[in-house]
């Protein structure tokens, strides 16, 4: 029975590392290949191949046989050894003495007589047995140990996959002379001892050459802890250089490298990491190409045969490098566009301030003029009052028109200093100043709110609404009602309702453009046209905002402005001065 447990467990362990082998097609994973398939051969021949009765003389085909099998057994260490060599840089004097002395143990193994059954061996025969062990002890242990050195310092994965090769080196060599040299008949305790051992190592190396996903986890937990650091910090970068520092240095643990670069789509380095690692020479690098970024990473020679499943790993963290970059392009598109704006906008609001000021001067000089032939005694024709009362009217329009622009190009540049203001005294001082030009508008005012926006704002954004409605409700007598509807995260609603004609639906958001009007101009129906964009912008520049709300009937502004927080001293008496439109 435990002769057909260590033929499964050998020959199992044979075909996984030629699979490993098929997967990488290195020189390590060659080596390693032909290490496990000359061990898994040396234990399967004995359920292959039966002794025969009577045995031939020196130099028969079955001593030839014999001592190919030994040379295949001896030969174990020598091939963990070269695949140790190809890892990891030895010196030359180790590699040439264990080449040497494996060409040693060859000749001694063809050229010394065949080991007795009965355990009778010659002097000689007792230095060759003693000699091969020897061989065998000293190089595997010297495997082992470098081994367990190369993993020092290497991320979780290849360190623990690399200790557990050189436990399970250590373990196989009494596993292997209890399946080849002991006592199989006798079974006694010693034999099943080694057995068990040997059966262990064969699984430890199983599990470091294909360790399950949740083994790799375990291994890599301080790496993949890192992989999340570097991914929150992809998240949270603002631009390239931020973004490519991120993920640098945890793209080269990963994989076990001993360096790694970002570069951006033209080439150029965003971010580079280097090791201090200076006992691995070997410059293999690993191109992760993508839209907006190549990510290289220097592998060191233990990256190919240990860490496959990391490279994976590492694409993904490269895809979401890619992703960041996207975003932190857009949000610098966004940016930079917004600065134009902004750039466009004081440039324009100084434009149409300095327009503004040039055009009044020339204006009052013709308003001068039409008050001095108005009063003027001198007898006019019909034709002549008609035309002065025109050029009048339109004088006078042009004169409210200036005075809008520059009310609009001052929002946001003067008066911003917000301050707690009260609606409802605030809509009652307002209702005071409008009934007298507007005998026919009913204003009334439901509840209060306490909001945070400069008083000077405030009144032009309420005086604008009202006498829009006054001008366009389009009957008499007109009801408006200021309702302070609800305060909710920190803003508060406030609706501005008439039941007056309405406004289109597809009008709705013309009407806030700039000299925007639904009715033609003419001397009984007054306004610029300015004034709803005026309301508008003094409601955004201080983070709120103002639409037409769906209504049964006439129209309803619904106003978002920022609340009064809680704690805040109430606000004081309104100001005796009072800013109107004109």
């Amino acid at each position: 029975m435990p002769e057909a447990i260590s033929w499964v467990v050998y020959g199992t362990l044979a075909v996984v590392a030629t699979m490993f082998w098929r997967r990488r097609r290195t020189v390590p994973s060659a080596w390693l290949a032909a290490t496990f398939v000359v061990l898994g051969g040396v234990v399967l021949q004995g359920a292959l191949v039966s002794p025969p009765a009577d045995p031939s003389p020196q130099f028969s085909p079955w001593e030839v046989y014999t001592d190919v099998i030994v040379v295949g057994l001896l030969g174990f260490p020598y091939l963990l050894h070269r695949f140790v060599r190809s890892l990891r840089p030895t010196r030359r004097l180790s590699g040439t003495l264990a080449d040497v002395g494996m060409a040693g143990i060859v000749v001694l193994t063809f050229a010394m007589p065949a080991f007795p059954a009965d355990g009778d061996f010659t002097p000689a025969q007792q230095i060759a047995q003693v000699v091969m062990l020897s061989w065998w002890a000293v190089l595997l242990a010297s495997v082992s140990w470098v081994l367990w050195r190369a993993g020092r310092g290497r991320p979780g994965i290849i360190r623990s996959r690399m200790r557990l090769m050189s436990v399970a080196a250590l373990l196989i060599n009494l596993g292997l002379l209890g399946s080849v040299l002991g006592d199989a008949e006798g079974q006694n305790a010693a034999y099943i001892i080694t057995q068990v051992l040997g059966w262990t190592s064969a699984g430890a190396f199983l599990l470091a050459f294909e360790p399950p996903l949740f083994v790799r986890r375990s291994w890599r937990a301080k790496e993949e802890t890192a992989l999340r650091v570097a991914e929150s910090r992809l998240v949270a970068a603002t631009s390239a250089t931020e973004a490519a520092n991120a993920i640098v240095d945890a793209a080269a643990a990963l994989v076990g490298g001993h360096g790694a670069e970002v570069r951006d789509a033209d080439g150029a380095v965003l971010a580079r990491s280097t090791s201090e690692r200076d006992d691995d020479p070997v410059d293999d690098r690993l191109e992760v190409r993508l839209s907006r970024s190549t990510v290289v990473v220097h592998r060191s020679r233990l990256t190919p045969v240990f860490s496959e499943g990391e490279e994976v790993l590492l694409r993904q963290l490269c895809g979401h490098l890619d992703l960041a970059l996207d975003r932190i392009s857009a949000f610098e598109a966004s940016e930079l566009a917004l600065r134009e704006a902004e750039r466009a906008n004081t440039e324009l609001s100084q434009l149409v301030y300095g327009v503004s000021h040039d055009l009044r001067n020339p204006l009052v000089t013709v308003l001068g003029f039409l008050d001095f032939i108005t009063d003027d005694e001198t007898p006019l024709s019909d034709t002549q009052i008609m035309a002065l009362e025109r050029i009048t009217i339109s004088a006078r329009y042009m004169e409210g028109l200036i005075d809008d622009l520059l009310q609009l190009s001052r929002v946001g540049r003067t008066d911003n200093d917000p301050k707690p203001v009260a609606i409802a005294p605030l809509i009652e001082d307002i209702r005071t100043d409008l009934v007298p030009r507007f005998p026919d508008l009913d204003i009334r005012v439901a509840g209060d709110a306490d909001v945070l926006i400069n008083e000077v704002r405030a009144r032009q954004l309420f005086i604008n609404l009202l006498e829009n409605a006054a001008r366009h409700g389009g009957r008499s007598p007109l009801h408006v009602t200021v309702t302070c509807v609800s305060i909710d995260d920190g803003m508060a609603t406030i609706e501005v309702a008439d039941d007056g004609v309405g406004i289109p639906d597809e009008h709705r958001d013309r009407v806030f453009q700039i000299f925007q009007r639904l009715d033609r101009f003419d001397a009984r129906t007054k306004g610029s046209g300015i004034g709803l964009t005026m309301c508008r912008k003094i409601t955004e520049d201080v983070g709120g905002g103002i639409v037409i709300a769906d209504s049964t009937s006439g129209t309803t502004f619904r106003i978002t402005l920022p609340a009064v927080p809680p704690g805040q001293p109430s606000p004081g008496p309104l100001a005796t001065s009072q800013e109107r439109k004109p």
